[in-house]
């Protein structure tokens, strides 16, 4: 394992994580820029092509953050190894036909949901009540059937991040803070005090 590159430590600790049944091992929290001011979300961290990525759908507030903001901050705290990694970068578009041959693997609910908020109203918007929800959702699951292929809307971002900080917390000696910037070589590293 070549500590010096923090991509690998990540997919060493992501994969770490998921042996030992962490629930965030395959999470994170993506921050935007609204325009007015920042804002944080849980997302799933997809490994697609060897590299990092997310899945959103163009409805979604934060598709349109992205599109006049692409720099975003990724935090990541896989809490079964106490390690917290925290990305800045740049989204870059997923290829519309990676996407949705990966969109067909994702659970049936966010499916139909893709599908709702095509039809019916953008992720985030106000409905009426839950039980609204709940129905419209069923409707367009009736609708749409067991096999739908993905809206157009649905879409995905590489996460090419230009600086990773990983911190690894420990109780029995000092914890361990590196700070790696993307270079033309590949990655410089910096210890820093934790």
């Amino acid at each position: 394992m070549d500590d010096d590159d923090p991509l690998a430590l990540l997919k060493r600790d992501r994969d770490l994580a998921r042996r030992a049944g962490d629930p965030w091992a395959n999470l994170c929290v993506l921050a935007t820029y609204s325009g007015q001011r920042p804002e944080a979300r849980t997302l799933v961290l997809r490994d697609l092509d060897d590299r990092l990525a997310i899945f959103v759908n163009r409805t979604s507030p934060k598709s349109a953050h992205v599109e006049r903001h692409p720099q975003v901050a990724v935090l990541l705290y896989l809490a079964s190894a106490s390690v917290q990694y925290r990305l800045n970068g740049v989204l870059e578009p997923v290829a519309t036909h990676v996407v949705h041959a990966n969109w067909r693997a994702r659970p049936r609910i966010p499916k139909v949901l893709d599908w709702l908020y095509r039809d019916h109203a953008p992720q985030s918007a106000p409905i009426e009540s839950r039980d609204a929800l709940e129905a419209l959702h069923a409707d367009v699951a009736r609708r749409i059937g067991d096999d739908p292929a993905a809206p157009e809307e649905a879409i995905g971002f590489y996460i090419a991040p230009t600086t990773i900080e990983r911190l690894e917390l420990a109780a029995d000696r000092l914890h361990d803070r590196r700070h790696f910037t993307r270079i033309a070589t590949g990655w410089r590293v910096d210890t820093l005090v934790p």
